[in-house]
């Protein structure tokens, strides 16, 4: 996964690389609306490798939320239910924004990342 971390006008931003849009989102909108957050995010990620397989640990936010298990994480937006065989033939749900997934160890390094670039900005 790919991302950069921008500051203009005193606010952060996230972006990520295509196919990781949602966990930019999360931190764009989530993090920033909570900036707590991420802290009980990485005390979580440190826990998340004495889960057993099945479980995860949850954030639901109010856009979207992130799950983490003991080996991946994964972020959706909560709207995140439409049904594709709803919708009419040749067509297709936009939802690249909308799920993400990446390795628990690729998503330590992406936060790790933000928490670095935070600090530098103060």
């Amino acid at each position: 996964m790919d991302f950069q971390f921008s500051k203009n006008f005193g606010e952060v931003t996230t972006h990520c690389s295509m196919g990781h849009e949602a966990f930019a989102h999360w931190l764009n909108i989530e993090v920033s609306a909570n900036p707590t957050l991420i802290n009980k995010v990485v005390s979580s990620l440190e826990q998340a490798t004495q889960l057993t397989p099945g479980k995860d640990i949850s954030f639901i936010g109010s856009e979207y939320s992130l799950f983490i298990s003991a080996d991946e994480v994964l972020v959706k937006a909560n709207h995140f239910t439409l049904n594709e065989d709803d919708l009419e033939q040749d067509f297709h749900y936009y939802d690249a924004e909308s799920f993400a997934g990446c390795g628990r160890e690729d998503f330590i390094h992406f936060i790790t990342a933000y928490i670095t670039f935070i600090k530098e900005q103060r």
